[in-house]
């Protein structure tokens, strides 16, 4: 402060002198007035020049703790041996599985309401940095509102300070133990690990905590074996002839009304560019990602009832590639990549690891020409999507049972799994074909 206050009037000018500067960033004076006021004033500047010197606010150095290196992009020569570690181990089906489980809707009601209300209005900049702070109080350091920074940001000092203050009152608020019963059941005796979120909703804001947990494999190796085909007017079909989830119905309806919106947009926009218009309608809608949601709600329920419906029994699912399959038609295509059948594979690797049971993939080329009794491969075994019908043998049924059947026969055959394409596949299927004939008689 500046201790020059004479007289009654020196007091009243100095005062209206600060003043006048700590609302110059705020209304900031032209050329003119700068120059009638500035030699008026010169001396409080030096002052306060003196004291802000004086005060040394965050001017000593951070110093960037090692753990700075899990930012995203840029990981740590550890991490990468783990991960590395991680996909071998995923190879290696018959190995206990690390499998990563979330605990969610966790709201934070404890946390002061007014913190809430300031982080709402924050940048999207201080909600990342906040969201770093939150999962590094939450998993490896106790809530310290002084601590040191740790992670880099283009925020001034200042608002890092906040950052961090913000950061260590909702981890302290879920360190207090303030949790539901089913949450403290669940995390009870768990290890966190660093996938913590801090998700902001319409009611508020909710915390997702991850922890991971080994799983070891509990199927029996002479367990029966369970084929599962993966297509679009069944999801999964099994090799005993059941059927879980389809595309058709309300799913394929709420499809075609939701192409037709986005193709009436698509030719808009075309029109509005047309004409020069620079800010151009969105293609995507809210419609088309509710599809997206209810599609992989209907995957995830069919994947779970099959599942649970073969009981002390391993599987084997086709190792599907959906970006090389392509069809002529572009209705067709776009009715494919709506059904989201690589989300198919990925749930049923999922469901098998958290549950402990042996889920095997296998490959899929020809699965659906091939005939299940005599081998031979042909597109014409397929008069149509539903029908299989074989042209040598005349061996009848459903395509995707017959597929099914292909998948679990194909569990553990070294053969075919020894061959790198799919010429190689076909070729070793028209040996085998030729082996049943000579063996059932056939010319």
């Amino acid at each position: 402060m500046v201790h020059w206050i004479d007289d009654e009037c020196t007091w009243f000018f100095a005062l209206g002198c600060l003043l006048g500067e700590l609302s110059e960033r705020l209304f900031p004076m032209n050329k003119r007035e700068r120059k009638v006021y500035l030699p008026q004033h010169q001396w409080l500047e030096t002052a306060c020049k003196r004291e802000r010197d004086a005060q040394q606010r965050f001017t000593q150095p951070v110093s960037l703790l090692p753990f700075c290196k899990r930012q995203k992009g840029e990981p740590g020569r550890q991490q990468e041996a783990d991960m590395k570690q991680r996909r071998q181990q995923r190879l290696a089906p018959d190995k206990p599985q690390r499998v990563t489980k979330a605990v969610t809707h966790i709201r934070l009601l404890e946390v002061n309401p007014g913190k809430l209300a300031a982080l709402d209005a924050l940048a999207p900049v201080f909600l990342s940095l906040c969201q770093q702070y939150v999962a590094f109080f939450c998993t490896e350091e106790q809530p310290d509102k002084f601590h040191p920074p740790v992670f880099v940001t283009s925020l001034s000092e200042r608002w890092h300070r906040v950052a961090i203050q913000q950061a260590a009152g909702i981890a302290q608020s879920w360190r207090t133990n303030r949790l539901a019963d089913y949450h403290r059941k669940v995390l009870k005796g768990k290890t966190i690990n660093t996938s913590v979120q801090l998700n902001r909703r319409a009611d508020g804001w909710w915390l997702t905590l991850s922890y991971d947990e080994v799983v070891s494999i509990q199927t029996a190796p002479g367990a029966p074996v369970v084929g599962i085909d993966v297509g679009i007017a069944n999801f999964v079909t099994t090799s005993d002839g059941r059927h879980y989830g389809t595309f058709h119905g309300k799913l394929r309806e709420q499809q075609r009304r939701d192409r037709e919106k986005r193709r009436r947009k698509a030719k808009l926009r075309a029109c509005l560019e047309k004409k020069g218009v620079k800010k151009l309608p969105s293609t995507t809608s809210r419609s088309g990602q509710r599809l997206i949601r209810h599609v992989r709600q209907e995957i995830n329920r069919a994947v779970n009832e099959c599942i649970a419906e073969h009981p002390g029994a391993q599987f084997a699912y086709e190792q599907l590639s959906v970006a090389t399959m392509k069809h002529k038609a572009r209705a067709m295509n776009a009715y494919m990549r709506a059904s989201n059948l690589a989300q198919v594979p990925k749930q049923i690797a999922w469901n098998a690891a958290k549950r402990g049971i042996q889920a095997t993939r296998v490959k899929s080329a020809y699965s659906s020409q091939e005939c299940s009794v005599c081998h031979y491969p042909d597109r014409a075994n397929r008069p149509n999507q539903q029908t299989f019908c074989c042209v040598v043998c005349g061996h009848c049924t459903h395509a995707d049972l017959n597929a099914a059947i292909n998948i679990a026969c194909r569990w553990n055959d070294t053969e075919l799994q020894a061959c790198k394409d799919r010429k190689a596949i076909k070729v070793l299927l028209m040996q085998r074909h030729q082996a049943w004939k000579q063996q059932n008689g056939w010319p």
